[in-house]
């Protein structure tokens, strides 16, 4: 099963990658900021789906004499960065956004920009068929958090297809809009995932799952009653060390 899961996820990145390689090359050729920006996002999410590669591998390597719960947190510390890293790239494509829209360049995007866009819809159709028949069979967050990935670049993909459209329709700005669309949504969705990879490398813990767990051991028969009840978060496992009275 864990074979299973890691090709998968194999097959997914080299799909995103594609999808990068085709968007960015394209959007040069056109000159496209929508499509670049969205190419960005496809290397981005190549980058998470290999984060959540390489946490699936390491999820079965024991813990040893340095890392006692494991390594897990190596892919809240990698989610971190990658937040980071989309942030201060959004930041570029929004600040390169308003300055194209207050000095607007009138290249209608062609042919090319417009396969680049089709190539990866059908790179992240396929992602998401694939990923949902791979949950239903195997299961896994690693798996479940590519599916939502999925969806997202296949969104930020129809928008980036929408400016392109925009143009070719006359309205010139609307290539540089949908890359400042792209931009913003980048930039929150790097601030979300910032803050909640920070949470789990601080130990953070929800205090229901914590009564949760001290209920099941109060309910345990020749337990009289709980002291310290200490939980922590590593990867997709949940430690916790309990004292008891007995």
């Amino acid at each position: 099963m864990f074979v299973n899961r890691t090709r998968v996820l194999q097959i997914s990145f080299l799909a995103i990658l594609s999808a990068f390689v085709v968007e960015f090359v394209f959007g040069l050729f056109e000159n496209s900021l929508a499509l670049i920006t969205d190419s960005i996002h496809a290397l981005l999410d190549s980058v998470v789906t290999l984060i959540l590669l390489l946490a699936a591998k390491m999820a079965i390597k024991p813990p040893d004499e340095e890392h006692t719960y494991g390594h897990g947190k190596i892919e809240s510390l990698g989610g971190m960065l990658g937040g980071i890293a989309i942030f201060l790239i959004a930041i570029f494509f929004i600040f390169e956004s308003i300055q194209r829209l207050q000095h607007p360049v009138n290249v209608l995007p062609g042919i090319f920009a417009i396969v680049g866009g089709l190539y990866t819809i059908c790179v992240d159709i396929f992602r998401i068929v694939l990923l949902r028949k791979s949950l239903r069979k195997i299961g896994g967050d690693t798996l479940r958090a590519d599916f939502y990935h999925a969806f997202l670049d296949l969104g930020s993909t129809l928008v980036a297809i929408g400016g392109i459209i925009l143009v070719s329709f006359g309205f010139h700005s609307g290539d540089f809009i949908a890359a400042l669309i792209l931009g913003v949504i980048l930039a929150i969705l790097s601030v979300k995932l910032i803050h909640r990879t920070a949470q789990e490398l601080t130990d953070i813990i929800s205090p229901e799952l914590v009564k949760e767990v001290k209920n099941i051991v109060i309910d345990t028969d020749g337990v009289i009653k709980t002291n310290a009840i200490l939980m922590r978060r590593s990867g997709d496992t949940i430690f916790a060390d309990v004292t008891i009275s007995l």
